[in-house]
């Protein structure tokens, strides 16, 4: 028996001693502790939300995005101190407070690259308090594959990496050239909806002194109720429903009831009001806001019972010149140049380094002068098809040898001689001169001139110092006249002709018969064609929906839904639809993410091509008042009814 407990004393020894030996021997990638919440713990306590006074996020080697307290504000240093999105910065600062749920992941520098935590790829966030002191700093890798909600992060000089909760990779905002437009607060108006704050009236003022207002009327319209109350004569008592109504009052006293299509277009832009490019304040004449191009004064008032008898609110948006295109554009060559002759000298050309200067009203160029084709005279067309008849025989002159007698010079394309040409005297060979006191022919038209500046104008808020850009496709929507609003009337359609019509001529028609010495008899003229038929008016179409967007499909910073979250809220949605599908304009109202949630999602109608294909298709498979199910597109989710 001793040698056998010598023996198994002996194993055991052996085992630990490789038990130790695996032990300090193991790798990063396959040790994985339990979790716990240990470092981040110490950071957390460490500092408090309000003692953070700066953050700083650097990375992509020379990006950087600075955000700053100013006044009890979050500002952004690099774009003129513009107030940065307070919800944003908040919700960061909060995330930070909550890192927790930590597991060591890997011990070594030479893993850093792998989980995006390295110089290269990593982002650097830094807090600083009030005075400048640093507070501390973590390197933000990328998320956890599979996770949502698990990043890996190390603390800044160390070079343990851990997974953590929550994911702080995509709220950092590090896309694009400027980080800190990212973080910008572009939102110049914005309506308080917990107080049902809406549009009551708008008033318009344009550059060229038209002026009009845009208002909304509640009115009772009376209705007809059958076995209604009845007054003490026993006679029916009328019944009211109060209607809304918009209606536009010109100047001039002309009041008519606005086309709802392009209504709710218009007013449905300013519940949240943005701007694009922020640019550095100066005075509002300077970017040609005062005079404005155009002014809208937005006054707004609170539909919600308890919040009706507040005081409405105005807004004065100022909306400037057009924004001057970048200097390697403002410099570019304006087109082929002009032949250079003394008798037509260079059109003069406008200073690129002009102020900008409000656009003049839309009015079509001065005609250019006629062509000799427009004024009478031959065509390039016309001289290959039909050549130009001999000159005019000249007076009989001594026959000089054929040498001395060249062929006439060309003809211009646009004229004809008006006497024939010059001859050589007998025995001298004819020099023809260059016509030096001859009108040049006009130069073909240069292309025009690359535009000096693009499409989108600068605009501000009374009362607010950010001036800012906005694109083309929100001025269009907020740049009207008055006429804009006016109903559209439906040109009615012509009948096409019976086929009758298109037919052989009757035969009483064909008139008496031919002489009989006509011979052979005349053939008999073939029926005229059909006349073209009428092009088909374009199909307009017309829908309501629930958009249901989420974080990446949308810049609204609002939305903090996930995608999946999205697609489920959608599901959902439809589903009560389906029960009481009279519940649409309300959920609308309550869920939709896009501007048409005023109007109960209605979109009014549109024509092909004008939605994005996949909610084009799905309208088109619909009936008018049908339903559709959840359609995906890059805006987000939508439930659709057709409504034209």
């Amino acid at each position: 028996m001793q040698p056998f407990k010598k023996s198994l004393i002996a194993l055991v020894i052996l085992a630990v001693l490789l038990g130790i030996w695996a032990i300090v021997n193991r790798k990063d990638a396959d040790y994985t502790p339990p979790p716990r919440d240990v470092v981040f713990s110490a950071l957390r306590a460490a500092i408090s939300p309000s003692d953070v006074g700066r953050i700083t996020v650097t990375g992509d080697k020379d990006k950087e995005m600075v955000v700053a307290r100013k006044d009890g504000e979050w500002a952004l240093p690099a774009l003129h101190d513009y107030p940065a999105d307070k919800k944003f910065v908040d919700e960061l600062i909060l995330d930070l407070m909550k890192l927790g749920e930590e597991r060591l992941e890997a011990r070594t520098a030479a893993s850093h690259a792998d989980y995006e935590v390295d110089a290269e790829k990593g982002k650097k966030i830094a807090l600083a308090d009030a005075r400048g002191k640093d507070l501390w700093a973590l390197v933000v890798g990328k998320s956890v594959s599979g996770s949502m909600n698990r990043g890996f992060v190390r603390l800044d000089g160390k070079d343990e990496v851990y997974s953590v909760a929550p994911a702080l990779s995509w709220k950092l905002k590090t896309y694009g050239d400027n980080w800190s437009r990212n973080w910008l607060n572009s939102t110049l108006v914005e309506f308080n909806k917990d107080k049902g704050e809406d549009v009551a009236k708008i008033e318009v003022i344009r550059a060229d002194g038209e002026r009009f207002t845009v208002e909304k009327v509640e009115e009772e319209k009376p209705i007809e109720e059958p076995g209604g109350d009845k007054d003490d004569a026993g006679g029916q008592m009328p019944k009211t429903v109060k209607e809304t109504k918009w209606y536009v009052v010109a100047a001039n006293g002309e009041r008519f009831e606005a086309d709802s299509s392009a209504r709710s277009g218009f007013t449905s832009q300013f519940d949240r009001f943005t701007g694009t490019d922020p640019v550095k304040p100066a005075p509002l004449a300077d970017y040609g806001l005062e005079p404005a191009y155009l002014t809208l004064k937005v006054t707004t008032s609170f539909t919600k019972e308890e919040f009706k008898s507040e005081k409405p609110r105005t807004y004065e948006i100022l909306v400037g010149a057009q924004v001057p295109e970048e200097e390697k554009k403002d410099e570019a060559p304006p087109g082929p140049a002009a032949p250079e002759t003394e008798a037509s000298p260079e059109p003069a050309v406008p200073e690129t380094g002009a102020a900008p200067e409000p656009p003049a009203p839309d009015v079509d160029p001065a005609p250019a002068a006629p062509t000799s084709t427009e004024s009478g005279g031959s065509s390039a067309i016309q001289d290959a098809a039909e050549p130009p008849p001999p000159p005019p025989e000249p007076a009989a002159t001594p026959a000089a040898p054929p040498v001395a007698e060249p062929p006439p010079p060309a003809l211009p394309a646009t004229e004809l001689p008006a006497e024939a040409p010059p001859q050589a005297p007998a025995g001298e060979v004819f020099q023809p001169e260059a016509p030096a006191e001859a009108p040049a022919a006009a130069p073909a038209p240069a292309e025009p001139p690359a535009p000096k500046f693009k499409t989108d104008r600068y605009v501000t808020v009374r009362g607010d110092r950010r001036i800012m850009t906005i694109a083309e496709w929100k001025l269009k929507s907020i740049d009207k006249k008055a006429e804009d609003f006016k109903p559209k009337k439906e040109e009615p359609k012509q009948e096409e002709p019976a086929p009758a019509e298109a037919g052989p001529p009757e035969p009483a028609e064909a008139g008496p018969p031919a002489p009989a010495e006509a011979t052979p008899p005349a053939p008999v003229d073939p029926p005229p064609p059909p006349p073209p038929a009428e092009k088909p008016a374009a199909v307009k179409y017309g829908a309501r929906h629930i958009l249901i967007a989420y974080q990446g499909s949308t810049r609204d910073a609002a939305v903090t839904r996930t995608k999946e979250d999205a697609q489920k809220k959608a599901g959902e949605l439809l589903a009560e639809l389906q029960k009481d599908a009279g519940k649409f304009a309300e959920l609308a109202k309550q869920w939709s993410d896009c501007p048409s949630k005023n109007d109960g999602g209605d979109l009014g109608t549109f024509g092909e091509g004008q939605m994005v294909p996949a909610f084009e298709s799905a309208v088109k498979e619909l009936t008018v008042g049908d339903l559709s199910g959840v359609v995906e597109t890059q805006y987000g989710f939508h439930i659709l009814e057709r409504t034209k």
